[in-house]
């Protein structure tokens, strides 16, 4: 699409690019918003990450650079997140422990006709 003067853009609110061709607009990730998408997980500590289908990502290694290689994206998720922190974080909100007090429910009451 870009061979075919499709235009590509930055959405600065989500941090991800698109392209306007013509009358239509299509979304995608690029290496630039999958980094930015695991800097802002690991800000967050989440545990991880995936992906939601491995064919979309170039998995001939035919779309980008020759040293980018097969499965860019994937490849800079497992880049990104290697070695990432996952200590247990601290609870700063507080917990409570849950009462063993016993609760009882009243049976349905049946009556037939």
């Amino acid at each position: 699409m870009l061979a075919d003067r499709a235009e590509r853009r930055w959405e600065p609110e989500n941090q991800v690019p698109y392209l306007v061709y013509k009358d239509q607009w299509f979304t995608y990730d690029d290496l630039e918003s999958v980094k930015k998408k695991m800097a802002w997980l690991k800000e967050q500590r989440f545990g991880g990450a995936f992906v939601w289908t491995l064919d979309f990502d170039d998995f001939n290694g035919r779309c980008g650079s020759s040293s980018e290689g097969a499965y860019p994206l994937v490849g800079m998720v497992a880049h990104e997140l290697a070695g990432m922190d996952l200590s247990p974080v601290k609870d700063t909100v507080g917990s409570q422990s849950p009462s063993a007090t016993p609760t009882s429910t009243k049976s349905p009451t049946v009556t037939g006709s």
